[in-house]
């Protein structure tokens, strides 16, 4: 195998030319081709291949080399989904200033979110009255019969499920 190619078994729908249909495609690998400015960009080529009628396709993109630039401002629109306080983030580069702006959700929202959660979680489905009427102030349905959550509530980390666990809290369930 070159070098420069890695293998990685990933899936995801694509239009297939010879079914003319959306269909999974698994890709088989990834290579990097040399352009005329190595040190600003690269070619991306990408195999696909149907599940289908087995078609390989190969999709070739133009792509920036990472830099500590492009990875600052890359966490920072990554940032919003983090936690779920963030109710909205603007994110504007200009030249070396990057402005970032944050509109939170109040805490006592936050808590009624997971108390409200908590209660659907549970199966019995009692909650606050106080805890329904804020969150539909904040425009948030807590009724709704859905099973997407309110608030999008981030995953705990491999340290904090550790520490959580050593120190005697399930790690499901409880936040």
């Amino acid at each position: 195998m070159p070098r420069n190619m890695r293998r990685s078994f990933i899936i995801a729908k694509q239009h297939c030319p010879k079914c003319d249909l959306y269909r999974d495609h698994m890709r088989i690998g990834v290579e990097e081709e040399r352009t005329d400015n190595p040190e600003d960009t690269y070619i991306k080529v990408e195999t696909w291949v149907c599940d289908f009628c087995e078609t390989l396709l190969k999709k070739k993109t133009l792509e920036h080399n990472p830099t500590e630039e492009r990875m600052i401002v890359n966490r920072l629109l990554k940032l919003s989904s983090d936690y779920e306080q963030i109710r909205h983030s603007t994110l504007t580069v200009e030249g070396d200033r990057v402005n970032l702006s944050l509109r939170m959700y109040p805490w006592e929202i936050v808590k009624a979110v997971r108390r409200v959660e908590k209660a659907k979680q549970t199966g019995f489905g009692f909650c606050r009255l106080s805890d329904i009427w804020k969150l539909e102030k904040y425009g948030l349905d807590p009724l709704k019969k859905e099973d997407a959550p309110l608030l999008y509530v981030r995953p705990l980390s491999k340290s904090e499920r550790r520490t959580r666990a050593i120190n005697g809290v399930p790690a499901s369930g409880w936040r």
